[in-house]
Order: structure tokens, then sequence, then C-alpha cells
């Protein structure tokens, strides 16, 4: 008799296409050098004499910290891919959903630097001012701040990478019963719906 319980780990995740070292490891380095980018406006803005490029560098770093922007990206992304696994023959709508997620994972990583630089470009500040103490709180604060930032992006880049570029995700799929991949796809789709209803 076949034994139908699974352990469910990072083979069975790759199995499915669901999870791949290379392109995880491909959006680390990405996410390194966008954060890099994100940073440099910072210190750019800090670091420019006054005048024209300096409020160009401010500007740009403030547009950066737009958290609508990513979710005007993101989720109509998450949205395309629920309706990509609800049909998967709707090939051109898994490259409009990998597109619209590489974006948001874009802007996303960019203001990860940009928070991280106007931390390290205040600290000094908050250590003279307010202590030892006030500067170890508001680190903590943003080191898990930007930790689930990371995460949320890290996992906009796999999702990103599962319609139509990743063949074992595609055949894994197409093993599934329709209700499942419905299902599948209508949570995606509602996830989607629901954040932008409780952000609206």
């Amino acid at each position: 008799m076949k034994n139908r319980h699974q352990v469910v780990n990072q083979a069975w995740f790759e199995e499915r296409g669901l999870y791949s070292k290379c392109e995880f490891e491909d959006g680390l380095w990405l996410y390194t050098f966008f954060t890099l980018v994100g940073a440099g406006l910072i210190f750019a803005a800090r670091l420019v004499p006054q005048g024209r490029y300096q409020s160009y560098f401010e500007a740009a770093a403030n547009q950066g910290l737009g958290p609508t922007l990513w979710d005007a990206i993101g989720l109509p992304g998450i949205l395309l891919l629920g309706l990509t696994i609800v049909c998967p023959a709707l090939v051109n709508v898994g490259r409009a959903s990998k597109a619209l997620l590489e974006g948001a994972f874009g802007i996303g990583t960019a203001m990860t630097g940009i928070i991280l630089g106007g931390f390290v470009i205040q600290a000094p500040d908050i250590y003279l001012n307010k202590g030892i103490g006030s500067l170890l709180f508001w680190g903590t604060v943003g080191i898990v701040g930007l930790s689930c930032i990371a995460m949320l992006n890290l996992g906009t880049w796999c999702l990103a990478k599962l319609p139509h570029a990743n063949p074992r995700f595609s055949i894994w799929l197409g093993t599934l019963p329709a209700v499942q991949r419905i299902l599948l796809g209508l949570s995606l789709i509602f996830v989607g719906i629901m954040s932008f209803v409780t952000q609206a």
C-alpha cells in the first residue's frame, strides 16, 4: 500500500517548483543591490552640497518610501497570479503577473535601503540627544521591521518566479485536481482583494 504521508521539506518544495536555491540566491543578490541603491539615495541627499542635486536626491528618497506604490504594483500581480493558477492556459496573464511582482520586488528592496540608510544617518543624533537606550530600542524596532519587509519582498520574488518561468511548477499545477487548483488560485485572489480593501 502506498504511503500517503509526505514529508513537507525543502525537497518537497523543490520538486514542485515552489522553491529554487538558485533563484532564491539571485533574489538575495538583487535585494542587496537595490538596497544599496536605496541607501545611496539617502547618503547622496545628506552628503551632496545644498542645491538642485540635493533636492533631487531628497525627492527621490521620499518617493521611494511609498508603500502605496508597492501595493499598486504588487497587488495586481498577486491577483493575476491567482488567475493564472485558476486557468494556466492564460500565458500572457502569467507573464504580466511576473512583470508586476518583479517590479514590486524592486520597489520594496529600494525602500529597504532608504529606511536603512535613514536610520544610519540619524543614529548619531539619536545617540547624542536621547542616549544609548533609545538607540538600541529604535535599532531593535528597525531590525524587526526590516526583517518583515525582507520576508515580504523575497516572498514576492519567489511568487514572481512561479507562473510559466518555472516548468516544475507548471507540471505540478497540471497534476492537481481542478478543484484544488481553483481553490488555490481563488485563495490568492482573495488575499489580494482583502489586502487592498483593508488599506483603501
